[in-house]
């Protein structure tokens, strides 16, 4: 089977999001676009600082998450690359939301 595509993808397709997302944040408080969580919710600013800060890491974990596909597919093959890279973007957003929630704290919301 191959993986090519659809692994390639994975990293740009966060990147154009990312930057969508950064380029384009909701302006009001809303149940459809944007860090949703309790916190960023609570107030019209901790949600502002929230999409911020949070589009602002995806950015960088995009980034990272490119490095990460194009070292292991020339290292341990397409298939494996795959998982490692799938495995990354679901460690790394679990990141994005940590260090969100932790922000929004030390700022007092």
């Amino acid at each position: 089977m191959n993986f090519l595509i659809p692994h390639l993808l994975i990293g740009p397709v966060l990147l154009l999001l990312a930057a969508l997302y950064k380029t384009f944040p909701p302006r009001k408080i809303n149940n459809f676009y944007g860090y949703r969580t309790a916190r960023s919710m609570g107030s019209m600013e901790a949600w502002n600082e929230a999409n911020h800060y949070s589009a602002r890491l995806m950015l960088q974990l995009a980034l990272l998450l490119m490095v990460v596909q194009l070292a292991t597919y020339w290292t341990v093959g397409a298939e494996t690359s795959l998982m490692l890279s799938s495995g990354f973007l679901v460690l790394g957003l679990g990141v994005v939301i940590y260090l969100t929630e932790r922000h929004l704290k030390q700022m007092g919301y």
